[in-house]
């Protein structure tokens, strides 16, 4: 008897009663039991240059292959190759800076979402060893991002760069903010004897930015390493499969913010950079509406990207305004910089008596190096509330209509090209808000799959939203599902989705106002129009949706038992 060609009546009578068909000796196909689905733990690189065509190699495990992509904004072009893991991403000229989220899937199961950044300055890859300086990898053309690893514990890398007296270097790391690296990174800039230049760990939330200006001829070595985000016990340097990062060099021009720091989501805004070493005819940059979230903005030849809300118009101002004679009426949205020691900034803002105003103080969170504080003050200089945290939100109601001063400062009194923040100040209004924790659901044909959504009720809002979907694969159904202004409904609702065949496919859900409701407030309420549901960590506007096939049925009776 060959062996793997036949089977014996009892193991026929085995795989028959499990439901599975053999042919020669092998499963016709697996069962939904049995799928595997793709799993991805990180990208190397962890990006690409914009208008170029990279390799990418993805880690995790792939049971089938070739695997098909998605991403949340479209635009780059994952193409399979024939080694499995290797993809060639053909990343376009125009509207693909920033962030990208990017899952694979299959007719299995699909992978967690993985983040790729898009630059625009020419990209190469780390290599190693280049543990010492003298081991450091020669840089030799400006401005260049390098993407690298810290593989293990203790791992540190080095780059060599040659500066002319009087040259400015900008080097910019990401790390945690944007490729969520579990790192907090330190960058430290040496002489050719170890001698330290300049250092820096926290520039933009936990990722480190420094500068610094040569003061003679000569050769200057930048040094990589981190610690764990989430700290523990560990005392030492830290690494892993994950400890991604992306550092920028440049010698030439580097934007590091721009005034405002916002675009408006329903007209064009002039952008004006700031930055350092950036050319003197660089001219403000027109952002016209995407319908996106996010502005990712470049500046012609220089190096640098920045991640600019779009927002509803709210009366953005840029520098700070400190007269009575025109004060500033809530809702408004004000951006400045801090260009000489201990500047301060003041707001003149008038307010109604006791009315409710949510403010919101943004720096490093969003990408800049600001450490701001704001305080309160009253017409006669006296503080009424003060808020030491960083990047700071809170509610304040003014104890008399008039006029007050809303005083910005750094922390610590500094100032630069990267020191930059935003301060929002909005009338307190009914909000509402709904996410589901996951990003990815599996289902099987004819059984019902429950998706919880977490209803988020800010600020009185008691209107019932009805919960639809809004897009789903093929032959994926849900009926609606109300939440109510109060009881169970108003914090927590479940959509059950049937559906009747295999399928793959993004999923999307939507809140709007409930049929018939008679709370429903005015047009310009939260409620009035269709809101998103988001996804996961990633806040995901689409989830992805695996229907397995079902489980074959098996047409052989298993022989009957001899009495």
């Amino acid at each position: 008897m060959r062996h793997g060609t036949r089977l014996t009546r009892h193991s026929r009578r085995l795989l028959a009663c499990l439901g599975v068909m053999v042919v020669a000796g092998f499963p016709l196909f697996a069962t939904a039991e049995e799928a595997k689905p793709p799993s991805l733990s990180r990208f190397a690189p962890a990006g690409g240059q914009a208008g170029t065509t990279v390799e990418v190699t993805a880690s995790g495990e792939f049971p089938t292959w070739p695997l098909e992509a998605w991403t949340d904004r479209g635009g780059l072009v994952w193409k399979p190759l024939e080694e499995a893991g290797h993809f060639e991403v053909a990343i376009p000229t125009t509207g693909s800076l920033g962030l990208h989220r990017v899952r694979f899937h299959d007719s299995n199961g699909a992978t967690a979402v993985k983040r790729f950044l898009v630059g625009n300055v020419v990209e190469s890859a780390e290599t190693e060893p280049n543990n010492s300086p003298t081991e450091a990898t020669r840089v030799e053309a400006l401005p260049q991002t390098i993407n690298g690893h810290l593989e293990k514990a203790g791992d540190v890398d080095s780059f060599r760069v040659q500066l002319q007296a009087g040259e400015t270097l900008v080097a910019a790391l990401e790390a945690n903010r944007l490729l969520g690296s579990p790192v907090d990174a330190v960058l430290e800039l040496v002489d050719e004897s170890g001698a330290y230049l300049a250092r820096n760990l926290d520039a933009t939330g936990l990722d480190p930015r420094l500068a610094y200006t040569a003061v003679r001829d000569g050769v200057c070595v930048i040094r990589v390493y981190g610690f764990p985000s989430d700290t523990n016990s560990t005392i030492g340097l830290a690494g892993g499969a994950d400890y991604l990062y992306r550092l920028t060099l440049a010698s030439g021009g580097f934007v590091s913010g721009s005034l405002p720091a916002v675009t408006i989501a329903n007209a064009t805004t002039a952008l004006s950079p700031v930055g350092w070493n950036l050319p003197e005819n660089l001219a403000p940059l027109s952002i016209t509406p995407t319908g996106e979230a996010t502005a990712w903005v470049g500046f012609p030849g220089v190096a640098g990207i920045l991640e600019v809300p779009m927002v509803d118009c709210r009366n953005p101002v840029a520098g700070a305004n400190a007269s009575d004679d025109a004060p500033l009426t809530p809702p408004f949205l004000a951006s400045g910089q801090f260009t000489q020691v201990d500047e301060e900034h003041r707001y003149i803002v008038t307010a109604v008596k006791d009315q409710k105003l949510q403010v919101r103080l943004e720096s490093q969170k969003v990408g800049l190096e600001a450490d701001p504080l704001l305080v309160i003050r009253d017409a006669e200089g006296t503080s009424l509330q003060a808020k030491p945290e960083r990047d700071a939100s809170f509610a304040w109601s003014a104890p008399a209509d008039g006029n007050y001063r809303f005083d910005v400062r750094d922390r610590r009194g500094r100032f630069g090209p990267g020191f930059l923040y935003r301060l929002t100040v909005e009338p307190e209004v009914p909000a509402v808000s709904a996410t589901v924790s996951a990003d990815s659901f599996t289902a099987k044909p004819g059984e019902p799959l429950s998706i919880e959504i977490t209803v988020s009720r800010q600020f009185g809002f008691a209107e019932s939203l009805e919960f639809v979907l809004a897009l789903a694969p093929e032959g994926v159904t849900a009926d609606p599902t109300i939440s109510a202004g109060e009881g169970d409904t108003a914090k927590k609702v479940s959509l059950t989705l049937t559906a009747t065949a295999a399928a793959s496919g993004p999923l999307r859900i939507i809140s709007r106002p409930a049929p018939g409701d008679a709370t429903a407030g005015p047009s310009e309420s939260p409620a009035a129009k269709a809101s998103n549901v988001t996804f996961g960590t990633d806040a995901l506007l689409e989830a992805w949706l695996t229907v397995l096939p079902a489980a074959p049925q098996s047409d052989v009776s298993p022989p009957s038992e001899p009495e």
